[in-house]
């Protein structure tokens, strides 16, 4: 629940966040209630606004319900009646206007509880549904990890849980395939970018001389060229090593969403000095986006050939089990690099 200090506030507010409900009082400073109420309607057809008021007059009443307001109640009135007021409210306003939302091609349909992309189901468990929905109603916006828990989980704590984190990093799945691999990885903006850099898009959105769709592009790049010299040499699984491709600096969006000053500055040193970037991550952050990489992807219970070509595609030599497609990415990886 938010409050609002004042009229003008109240109007702002009001304007910049969804809310499910406004109970809105008239006698407020800087600006009345029926000029909160006026801009309200014009900006938010839909939005529920019970006003509470001290004003009992009918002329009053009038005014409000053809301004806009959907239910008035002068004081002093009955918690009781209030909380049953407000529960009419919010269950007319359950059926909204906008009963589907979209993003691109992103689809939630908020009735049938069922959410697409590119025409293809989603499977969503209630909160994972409850989160999306309000990323996709947020659209454009910057969220924070407080806001998140507040209005999908309904709770105010410390706000350095990582409990946001788990449901947009993924929980534990197995992730065998492309689409297995998608769905752990979770469903904010992941197929926007071919998954693994889909994270990229929930990193703060500061100024930095880092190019997200660099790392995409070679991302993408080495999906490709490692599919292409699996289907030459008759690799068992192509599928496997376009996902490898993919996924091989799983740890580069790790450290930039952890260490975001300290990967910058590796960045720096390895485009100043042209070293490979995970020499210049060992010189500035005692680690490298393998070994990032490697937890978060053990932490998804990726294949373990995934898991090694996360861990191992700048040092083949130390893979065992799986050393053949770890190569295969290093090769692509090479290949990517000398075009980037």
């Amino acid at each position: 629940m938010d409050v609002a200090e004042d009229g003008e506030q109240a109007r702002a507010m009001g304007s910049e966040v969804d809310y499910d409900l406004v109970i809105l009082d008239l006698n407020l400073q800087r600006l009345d209630g029926v000029a909160v109420l006026r801009h309200l309607r014009l900006r938010r057809p839909s939005l529920p606004v019970l006003v509470l008021t001290l004003r009992s007059r009918v002329e009053d009443r009038v005014q409000c319900l053809d301004t806009g307001a959907d239910d008035y109640l002068p004081k002093a009135f009955s918690f009781g009646e209030l909380s049953a007021r407000i529960r009419a409210l919010l269950r007319r306003s359950h059926l909204p206007s906008e009963s589907v939302l979209v993003v691109e091609d992103l689809k939630l349909d908020r009735v049938e509880h069922r959410a697409e992309r590119a025409g293809r189901r989603i499977e969503l468990t209630s909160k994972e549904f409850s989160l999306l929905e309000y990323l996709m109603r947020n659209a454009g916006r910057q969220v924070s990890r407080a806001m998140i828990i507040e209005h999908v989980w309904n709770l105010t704590f410390d706000t350095t849980t990582n409990v946001v984190d788990v449901y947009i990093f993924g929980g534990v799945q197995n992730a065998q395939s492309l689409r297995g691999a998608v769905v752990s990885l979770g469903f904010h903006h992941v197929s926007d970018i071919a998954m693994s850099c889909g994270v990229l898009n929930m990193l703060p959105s500061d100024k930095t001389s880092l190019d997200p769709v660099v790392f995409w592009e070679h991302s993408l790049g080495c999906a490709l060229v490692c599919r292409h010299i699996a289907c030459k040499i008759n690799f068992a699984d192509p599928g496997k090593a376009y996902l490898a491709g993919l996924l091989h600096d799983l740890g580069i969006i790790v450290n930039l969403w952890v260490l975001p000053k300290e990967f910058r500055a590796a960045w720096e040193i390895a485009k100043a000095e042209g070293i490979p970037l995970h020499e210049a991550e060992q010189r500035a952050m005692g680690l490298t986006h393998c070994d990032s990489g490697r937890l978060l992807a053990e932490r998804w219970q990726l294949a373990p050939e995934l898991v090694e070509v996360v861990t191992y595609h700048h040092s083949p030599e130390k893979s065992v089990e799986h050393a053949g497609l770890v190569a295969l990415v290093q090769l692509a990886d090479l290949l990517c690099r000398m075009t980037d």
